[in-house]
């Protein structure tokens, strides 16, 4: 039999499996369990007519709920270390603080750089920086990610 999982008061549909089942004493036991697919749906609707589960979210509430999902913030221990594995060099950085045109703003980045605690995700300023860098923002997303395991 098919059965799906579902987080408790949430109704969200995490998963489909396939399970094997005898019937002992007047009650069912498993006797296997096995993931057929699994989901990760925001809206879960069940399609009726072709049987499937559907993901019934907007791209809006799609891309808001991704949004939750990047761990922020990040220390600044832990974002270098993660540029570092990615083989983004420390100087590089700093050569392209460098070249910010506007001293102002060239003495803040600097300072946002070597003296924050810690970097917000959705931080204007990080992410003009990693603009700057040539840095996506999926990239990103992927430091903040990796970085904060």
């Amino acid at each position: 039999m098919i059965v799906y999982r579902i987080f408790p008061n949430t109704g969200i549909l995490i998963g489909r499996y396939t399970v094997d089942s005898i019937y002992i004493d007047q009650s069912w036991t498993m006797t296997s369990v096995q993931l057929i697919e699994e989901h990760g749906f925001i809206k879960p609707r069940l399609n009726f007519n072709l049987q499937e589960w559907e993901e019934g979210a907007t791209e809006e509430e799609i891309e808001a709920d991704r949004r939750l999902q990047i761990p922020d913030p990040i220390s600044r221990m832990r974002l270098k270390m993660q540029l570092i594995r990615m083989g983004i060099s420390l100087g590089s950085i700093l050569d392209a603080i460098g070249q910010i045109t506007d001293e102002m703003q060239r003495d803040l980045t600097f300072t946002m750089w070597n003296d924050a605690v810690t970097f917000d995700r959705y931080d204007p300023q990080l992410n003009a920086m990693a603009a700057m860098m040539g840095i996506t923002q999926e990239q990103l997303d992927y430091i903040f990610t990796e970085g904060n395991k």
